[in-house]
């Protein structure tokens, strides 16, 4: 809504958006006065036809793929067989209207990912309320024979497991997390048995935590910096949970949710120094740094599972559809995987090695993940990696 925007001069506003978000936000209220940088948001055309949407193969994100049995009679035999196949539907582009100074964004996706705000011709150059717009993008891999059951005809070839990780752009169909009700204890409350509680549950002994966690970590608040070669960049995931939802008007439950975010500390970031393999591990973060200097950004940082960060590692301004050709070619999706188990994981605490591995610290609240192998040095036979956040409920 733009009624914030009503207060400068009374007048009704409409929508401008730059898909530019790092560039726009390293000086938006000026910025805004260049239209080189931003474009009016114009309701689709056909908004009330319902018309489909011209499909790019090579540019278009699809929905989760539906298996359809299909009876048929075997030419050599008389009895019916079943017969498999599967039917896939493309997602239609996002469909805006606004009215009276209300947007409303339809079937949002990462495609409508950036920067929105209200203006008129007048008070332009007065505009200091700015949305940004992302979605959830979380990584996911699975071993299986049956990648399409996750990958969705995504980033991967039809029936082939790539073995890479890789952004899930249907990842609420698949994964969504269930409410627990009953909550691991923090092991803070009662410091006489904290031996036995660490022994009842194992991932909360800290003395196993890798280097890189804070002092003060918890399953309640977590800060792990970064991991990089030479331990010189300056930024951290942390884990956070929102507070309580109000109890108030009779609610029977409350819940909260518990989500990963990546954080800039003061400290400086060098990643030219870097060698020319590990530089092109960080460069990234080179896309990210004047979001970083913006509110809330430069307090609360960036969801870690944003698909602000996953355009970043792409060296795109957004992402307009999980699979294309060009970034296939140009090894973007080796990247992705690259930076994933080379420097996200690392720092969430799982190891490089093992033959069995399980994520078990304050970030699995944020990050699902178990690695069998037959030796220590080998591929993993199963891996199973799954981005995501975790909700807890307790009753009022």
């Amino acid at each position: 809504m733009c009624q914030m925007s009503y207060l400068t001069n009374g007048r009704m506003k409409r929508w401008g958006y730059s898909e530019h978000i790092d560039e726009f936000l390293l000086n938006p209220t000026q910025f805004v006065r260049i239209r080189e940088l931003w474009q009016d948001v114009e309701n689709t055309k056909s908004f009330n036809d319902n018309k489909e949407d011209p499909m790019d193969p090579d540019d278009v994100i699809w929905y989760p793929h539906k298996f359809i049995s299909k009876k048929y009679v075997s030419e050599f035999h008389t009895e019916n067989y079943e017969k498999e196949r599967y039917e896939v539907r493309h997602k239609e582009h996002p469909r805006f209207w606004q009215d009276d100074g209300k947007l409303t964004i339809f079937g949002a996706d990462v495609r409508s990912q950036g920067v929105y705000f209200c203006y008129d011709e007048s008070s332009k150059k007065e505009t200091i309320i700015f949305y940004v717009l992302m979605t959830m993008l979380p990584p996911v891999r699975f071993t299986t024979e049956y990648p399409l059951d996750y990958t969705d005809h995504c980033g991967q070839k039809k029936g082939k497991d790539s073995k890479l990780i890789f952004p899930s752009h249907n990842w609420k169909f698949h994964f969504l997390p269930m409410g627990d009700f009953n909550p691991a204890p923090t092991c803070q409350l009662d410091e006489t048995d904290l031996e036995t509680c660490k022994n009842n549950y194992p991932y909360l002994d800290n003395t196993k935590w890798p280097k890189n966690f804070g002092d003060d970590c918890s399953v309640d608040r977590c800060r792990a910096r970064l991991f990089s070669p030479d331990n010189n960049i300056d930024l951290f995931i942390e884990l956070r949970w929102d507070s309580w939802t109000s109890c108030q008007g009779d609610q029977p439950t409350k819940r909260r949710e518990g989500h990963c975010y990546l954080v800039r500390e003061e400290g400086s970031i060098n990643i030219e120094t870097m060698k020319s393999e590990h530089k092109k591990l960080y460069s990234w973060i080179k896309n990210l740094e004047t979001v970083f200097d913006r509110k809330p950004f430069d307090e609360s940082g960036i969801r870690l599972h944003s698909s602000l960060l996953t355009s970043a590692i792409f060296n795109k301004p957004k992402l307009t559809g999980c699979y294309n050709k060009k970034d296939e070619e140009e090894k973007l999706y080796e990247l992705y995987d690259q930076v994933w188990r080379k420097v996200f994981l690392p720092t969430l605490g799982v190891p490089e090695d093992g033959v069995v591995v399980q994520l078990g610290n304050p970030f699995e609240a944020c990050l699902r993940y178990t690695r069998l192998a037959t030796e220590p040095d080998d591929d993993p036979k199963s891996e199973h990696l799954v981005g995501t956040y975790s909700t807890q409920v307790d009753y009022c």
